[in-house]
């Protein structure tokens, strides 16, 4: 029963995403200021418009958070948890 379990588990890693491989593990710590495509990240706004937020997105550059998706009780400076991702126009979207 374990070895099965343990071959359940390393196919299972087989298919992790690279970020995530114990190479990679370190030098994602470290490199935790930047924005990652396709991932859950922590950026602060640094301009407002009527279309909503643009966040620093560091090497990405900026990246709107529409209006919509701002949260009521945001303050300026304030961290932001957003996912970025491509829309149909294939521009950087939070």
């Amino acid at each position: 029963m374990l070895r099965l379990m343990n071959a359940r588990a390393r196919r299972a890693c087989h298919y992790c995403p690279a970020d995530f491989t114990p190479g990679n593990l370190a030098s994602r710590l470290l490199s935790a200021d930047m924005a990652f495509l396709g991932r859950r990240n922590q950026l602060v706004a640094v301009r407002e418009t009527t279309a909503g937020l643009y966040l620093d997105g560091e090497e990405l550059g900026e990246i709107l958070l529409p209006g919509r998706y701002v949260p009521r009780d945001y303050q300026h400076g304030a961290l932001l948890d957003v996912f970025i991702y491509r829309d149909s126009e294939d521009r950087l979207v939070a």
